[in-house]
């Protein structure tokens, strides 16, 4: 099996895409933070099968992990996984990535991807203080060499944007932003959203 190499515009695209196809199943669920995260986790299972990589959820209280088949191990009624590809957080409260984030400096992963919201416009103190949490890590300037930190915020006020999805690398002084390619504005409003 080819290694799977996945940067974090690679996710950022297949993120915003898988999302948008799915949206009529999204937005009904949009206000109900357990079912809407279930889709989040739905949205992360289409890039595992698009990149034939396994998805485990839940794996050491993270939200996903994406991994190369061949990297699952059972054993002696034991299942474990080496090397992921993707470590995966969702979180639908603002004041609750810093923990997200956090749960990302513990682990070991070709990627770290962690999806948040933001109001109105994106709130660089917010960013701020994200990267001053991934700063104090040891493993910082091997996260900013490799552009393998990503968080990605959506608008909470989603009908109001054309660019829903925003990334943001960490990078030893700042926030490197990535839009997605492709598909960048939801494909056709459901009536009962009102503007």
């Amino acid at each position: 099996m080819k290694k799977v190499m996945m940067t974090a515009q690679d996710f950022i695209d297949q993120w915003a895409t898988a999302y948008y196809r799915r949206c009529d199943l999204i937005l009904p669920v949009w206000s109900q933070r357990k079912a809407y995260t279930r889709e989040m986790v739905n949205v992360l299972a289409e890039i595992a099968a698009a990149n034939e990589l396994g998805m485990n959820t839940e794996y050491y209280s993270t939200d996903g992990i994406l991994f190369r088949p061949e990297d699952a191990h059972y054993e002696r009624n034991r299942f474990y996984i080496i090397n992921p590809v993707v470590v995966f957080e969702h979180e639908n409260d603002s004041d609750s990535i810093t923990d997200e984030v956090a749960h990302h400096l513990l682990l070991d992963a070709d990627l770290y991807a962690t999806v948040g919201y933001y109001h109105n416009r994106i709130n660089d103190h917010y960013l701020d203080y994200l990267h001053s949490i991934i700063s104090k890590s040891r493993k910082a300037a091997s996260l900013a060499e490799r552009g393998n930190f990503l968080i990605i915020l959506g608008a909470d006020d989603y009908w109001r944007e054309t660019d829903y999805w925003r990334g943001f690398i960490y990078r030893v002084d700042h926030w490197e932003e990535l839009k997605p390619s492709g598909i960048t504005e939801w494909p056709k409003r459901p009536k009962s959203i009102s503007s």
